[in-house]
């Protein structure tokens, strides 16, 4: 019995040194600037170990830097498969999705983070600036999104321009006009002097256009 145990365990040190090495390697040719070499031993570790999630998003940032995001994604598409809980991987792959114009899909990965971890402000922050950021956009859902976040996170002045900037973009696409009537522009201006406020000058254009 002894015996077996210790062969058992002889194999998978091995299975853990080969996997180790061979990332190592990969590292090392990448950090040297051979993205070739880094990108044929990636593809060899994961020919022979294909859990490996390191190796996954390794080789997907080779595959962004050769301007190659298609590849990039089913290298993300791994990662959450692997990991479906993990929310970073999730953002990375929703950014990745709204580069190549997938919204929906971008959506659903963001939305997803939201499920996995309802009270974290970035997340709604995040889903918000995605759904705004389309011609098309849901501008309401995206105040609403902005809303949950900053009463998750009041200090997010980000989130304040955007909610703004979403509220005035409702009036004048569904008035054609620039100028506001001044019973309607309390609320999106004060979200703009509050982020003012807080350090945020990318409201400036919009605030000297739509408030006095």
């Amino acid at each position: 019995m002894k015996i077996i145990v210790g062969i058992l365990l002889m194999f998978f040190a091995q299975l853990c040194f080969g996997q180790d090495d061979l990332y190592k390697k990969s590292q090392d040719a990448m950090m040297k600037g051979d993205m070739n070499l880094s990108l044929k031993t990636l593809n060899d570790l994961l020919a022979k170990y294909p859990n490996y999630t390191s190796a996954y998003f390794s080789r997907s940032m080779i595959y962004n830097n050769q301007q190659n995001p298609t590849m990039a994604l089913r290298d993300y598409d791994q990662m959450i498969r692997i990991e479906p809980a993990n929310q970073d991987f999730l953002k990375m792959r929703a950014t990745l999705k709204m580069n190549l114009g997938d919204i929906k899909g971008a959506l659903a990965d963001l939305t997803k983070r939201i499920e996995l971890n309802p009270n974290n402000a970035m997340h709604y922050y995040d889903r918000g600036h995605a759904r705004g950021s389309v011609e098309t956009a849901d501008l309401a859902a995206c105040v609403k999104d902005y809303d949950r976040a900053i009463q998750l996170k009041p200090d997010l002045r980000e989130a304040y321009a955007l909610r703004g900037f979403a509220k005035i973009y409702i009036f004048t696409r569904t008035r054609k006009s620039n100028t506001i009537p001044a019973n309607l522009v309390a609320d999106p201006c004060s979200d703009l002097r509050k982020a003012k406020s807080m350090g945020d000058n990318s409201v400036d254009n919009m605030m000297r256009a739509y408030c006095n």
